[in-house]
């Protein structure tokens, strides 16, 4: 069932044009049937990806800039990114023209727009403040984050753009703006990341600032990883102990160094959102590394501690080597287990 935001919507196209069938099955691969978690990654995403990059970018039917594109998302298995894969999005354009050229399509997306449109004005105004608030928490562990707060732009979205962007937050030092992106037919509470250059797409279904800050931190901790490479390839021998639950929810991949590499980043940013999001409010905060270790996150809690005790000097790499290590004492203690 689609969210909350995204029903009217469904029930419109539901209701509305007869869509062309191999339309529906075109668009209809994006979403999986394996049991995985997250029914539509990767293929929802990088069809959203390519999407909202292939107009404004030059990508269009360009299959070297797709697979270049591709290449670029680590946090995607490499057998997503395949020539296969590559030639299906390669299609996107002229099934997006198809699609745009469909009968009823303009009365479905005033729809969309109105959706759209009704949010932002229901809760613009908290979702700012409540990401202000945030990143003036985030800035404590990540200092080279810069303050800045984000505006919400409040222009309805035109029938030329299916993905319009909604809010932009700009640091003010120099590193890539965000922008949030509402896409009420997303799968709630799922959130997609589209990066290009210097373009951040954060797309979700409604203005949630726990997923927007969440996303803001993985632009700085996936930076960060990105240097301590060595470091945590060294200690690939504690994603074993994690690997089952990170597999499932697609965090893993394989037993590699850059699968271990993108579960400790997302489990560091994971614990970051929630000490930017409840502050000092340490019964929340530990509700929530609680809930996280339920979910299969086993070093939630060593990661959380870690920069708690560790304050300004997170971003060393001396705070990383204590941090591993007390991994290492979970790890052995759910081996004993």
């Amino acid at each position: 069932m689609p969210p909350p935001l995204g029903r009217r919507i469904s029930g419109s196209i539901s209701g509305g044009p007869a869509w062309p069938p191999d339309l529906r099955l075109y668009f209809g691969r994006a979403r999986l049937a394996d049991g995985r978690i997250n029914p539509y990654w990767p293929l929802g995403f990088l069809l959203t990806g390519v999407s909202c990059l292939t107009e404004d970018y030059g990508m269009s039917t360009d299959l070297d800039a797709i697979r270049n594109y591709l290449a670029t998302l680590d946090q995607v298995s490499p057998a997503e990114r395949s020539l296969e894969t590559a030639l299906w999005l390669q299609a996107l354009p002229e099934q997006k023209r198809r699609l745009r050229a469909a009968g009823g399509y303009g009365a479905v997306f005033s729809v969309y727009a109105e959706v759209v449109a009704g949010e932002i004005e229901a809760n613009g105004d908290h979702f700012r403040r409540q990401v202000g608030e945030a990143m003036e928490r985030l800035e404590r562990f990540l200092p080279m984050l810069g303050r800045s707060l984000p505006t919400l732009g409040r222009s309805r979205p035109t029938l030329d753009r299916s993905m319009p962007e909604l809010e932009r937050h700009l640091p003010a030092n120099g590193h890539s703006p965000v922008s949030m992106v509402l896409n009420p037919l997303q799968a709630d509470p799922l959130v997609d990341v589209v990066r290009h250059g210097k373009v951040v797409l954060v797309i979700a279904s409604s203005l949630r600032p726990f997923a927007y800050v969440h996303e803001l931190a993985h632009l700085y901790v996936d930076a960060l990883v990105k240097e301590w490479t060595p470091l945590l390839s060294a200690r690939i021998g504690l994603l074993e102990a994690v690997y089952e639950p990170m597999h499932r929810y697609s965090y893993a991949w394989d037993r590699s160094a850059t699968s271990w590499i993108n579960v400790f980043a997302e489990t560091m940013v994971r614990c970051l959102t929630v000490l930017s999001m409840y502050g000092d409010n340490r019964e929340l905060c530990n509700g929530e590394i609680a809930a996280l270790e339920g979910e299969g996150f086993l070093y939630a809690r060593p990661v959380y501690e870690t920069i708690v005790s560790a304050g300004q000097s997170l971003l060393t790499e001396e705070w990383l080597a204590d941090c591993l290590k007390a991994c290492e004492v979970v790890a052995a203690s759910a081996g004993r287990s």
